[in-house]
């Protein structure tokens, strides 16, 4: 058990690692997955994709991540006390788990000048230290979505604007409601 907790933590140092180290080549995009069969997929879901071109490194920032093994998982999820995390992880392991579940995976890069990449990765490293990292699980206003949502108004307002609820059908609650960020003025 002890070398097992080991490796999940060098694993988890290396990731946290990788996160805080970006070169100012980078691309920012919101990636979104079309909805699962699971109840807690029902929604779809989104994450932040960085690509780091100098330093070749692909990663995605989840803000959906969960332990499985939670005690009664399902009724924690449904009454919002199920504690998520943000995680971070290779781009490469994302895409595989979307494919083999029929899901498909949408990309919209997110146009960013280097100041603006550089305070939502600043955020997003700050988000993923330890003690910043879990959060209880809202359906509505705090999850996936909201946390992605958060990073960039927080860190990038007040160029920040939504596409014109009169352009887009929106659906509250749903983790595709990112998709309705068209541009940074």
């Amino acid at each position: 058990m002890k070398k097992y907790l080991f490796l999940i933590l060098l694993i988890i140092g290396w990731e946290a690692n990788q996160a805080q180290n970006f070169s100012d080549s980078v691309r920012i995009s919101l990636v979104t997955g079309s909805p699962g069969k699971d109840l807690y997929a029902q929604f779809g879901h989104s994450a932040i994709r960085v690509q780091d071109f100098k330093y070749n490194q692909d990663l995605v920032f989840n803000y959906g991540t969960f332990d499985f093994d939670t005690p009664n998982f399902y009724w924690k999820f449904v009454r919002g006390k199920l504690e998520y995390i943000l995680s971070v992880g290779a781009t490469s392991r994302m895409i595989p788990y979307y494919e083999r579940e029929g899901r498909s995976l949408t990309e919209q890069e997110i146009q960013l000048d280097s100041a603006q990449q550089q305070r939502v990765l600043r955020i997003l490293s700050f988000n993923y230290q330890p003690e910043n990292r879990g959060y209880l699980y809202d359906f509505f206003f705090d999850n996936c979505a909201t946390r992605i949502r958060d990073v960039f108004e927080n860190e990038l307002a007040p160029n920040f604007t939504y596409l014109s609820s009169d352009t887009v059908s929106i659906t509250f609650g749903s983790c595709l409601i990112f998709i309705l960020l068209s541009h940074l003025g």
